[in-house]
């Protein structure tokens, strides 16, 4: 009986790369140089090599992880620009 290979990860993303697209817009995220992107593309390799089918679809184990990673990355630009925003200010 012949066994079935899996993916590589090139077939993998292009079925996929929407999938970061996806989160990127739906947490309203503007992404022009995409940064995010890019984050969202390691994320999903990074998966790609952890995911065991025994922890549940796979579908929902990227979507997690994409999103959870998305929302940190953002989190953490947006308390930066505010820090900096606030250390522009000066008090006279």
């Amino acid at each position: 009986m012949q066994t079935k290979t899996p993916f590589t990860f090139e077939e993998f993303f292009k079925q996929n790369r929407d999938r970061i697209r996806y989160h990127i817009r739906d947490l309203h995220i503007q992404d022009p140089h995409n940064t995010f992107f890019v984050e969202g593309l390691y994320t999903m390799w990074l998966a790609y090599k952890r995911y065991r089918p025994d922890e549940g679809p796979m579908a929902t184990y990227f979507n997690t992880a994409i999103r959870n990673r998305l929302l940190e990355l953002h989190k953490r630009e947006a308390g930066e620009n505010t820090a900096t925003s606030l250390s522009a200010l000066t008090i006279t």
